[in-house]
């Protein structure tokens, strides 16, 4: 059952395993991959092709081979674009994956950048080190000027194995953990120190550590059980703090404590940015550094293309 334009309807009783026996796998090739991901990716033919540099019949027609040797339709029309099937869901960080393998297979003297144009994706806490992420792009930018750059919230930092295993990111800069999973490489990238931010209109600094202990805090929700290394360091140290209010990034963070009695202990970079309009103050207890890595797969420590990123990366310490 097909729509406008080519594209196959949703069937309404369609089991998504259905036609999945028999695949012609070995019919298919890595320019083929390319185009899924990208459509997949970009939810448009047009702009797949765009990325690709190729026309949209030649999409296309690369489109139905893929559903052809897959089974499935893997995009289906929905209201004035198209949206993937399940089947293409499941599929797209498996077929990552099997390009980020290939990726490893070609040798340094084979990248050029200028000539790239796929996309480079990056997961991090995109507030926490905004100026750092402003001088990557343009460095990625100046370089490769054809490739499209996804910056990926990441959330909290313990997704960083699972971003990275399911080819969802090709790299990712995070507050650093004790330790790492074993397929996972890291490397130093960022250290800062804290401070205790608050609004001038609305309190003093903080003093002491009894007056840190009385403060409203505000602090940043990690979800679950997990804790910042500020509060695993307070902890530590048998100091309580009474966290009246949280938010899922610093961006609001700063936000909600406009015009109030809060005290934020976060990193002292952040002044530049979303706090820009704080005053702050040093803890009155020693804090460790906050510092960020930059982690990747191991399957990705010899490719080219991913080595190439962490070099541009590396440039901004």
């Amino acid at each position: 059952m097909r729509c406008l334009h080519g594209f196959p309807c949703a069937h309404p009783f369609r089991d998504s395993s259905e036609g999945m026996k028999d695949l012609d796998i070995y019919g298919l090739d890595g320019r083929q991959l390319k185009l899924f991901l990208c459509v997949f990716d970009t939810v448009s033919v047009s702009r797949a092709a765009d990325q690709l540099g190729i026309t949209q019949s030649t999409a296309s027609h690369g489109l139905e081979r893929l559903r052809k040797a897959l089974g499935d339709p893997l995009f289906v029309k929905s209201g004035r674009g198209i949206a993937p099937t399940d089947t293409a869901k499941e599929l797209a960080p498996r077929v990552r994956a099997v390009l980020i393998g290939l990726e490893g297979l070609r040798t340094s003297a084979t990248y050029d950048p200028a000539q790239d144009t796929g996309a480079f994706r990056i997961a991090t806490n995109v507030t926490e080190i905004l100026p750092k992420l402003i001088e990557i792009k343009a460095r990625i930018c100046k370089a490769a000027p054809h490739v499209t750059i996804h910056f990926h919230d990441m959330g909290s930092r313990v997704n960083a194995g699972e971003l990275l295993s399911a080819g969802a990111a090709d790299l990712v800069i995070a507050v650093s953990l004790p330790s790492y999973p074993s397929l996972l490489l890291a490397e130093r990238l960022y250290s800062d120190r804290s401070v205790c931010y608050y609004c001038p209109k609305q309190r003093g600094p903080i003093e002491s550590v009894e007056d840190f202990v009385e403060a409203k805090h505000a602090a940043l929700d990690f979800g679950a059980s997990i804790k910042s290394s500020v509060g695993q360091e307070l902890e530590r140290q048998g100091i309580i703090r009474r966290i009246r209010m949280t938010a899922p990034n610093s961006h609001t963070l700063a936000e909600l404590m406009r015009d109030s009695d809060y005290v934020a202990t976060m990193p002292l970079r952040l002044h530049k940015t979303v706090f820009k309009d704080f005053s702050y103050s040093t803890p009155p207890m020693a804090l460790p550094p906050i510092t960020h890595d930059m982690l990747w797969h191991v399957r990705n420590d010899n490719a080219a293309r991913n080595s190439w990123l962490r070099e541009v990366v590396r440039s901004t310490r």
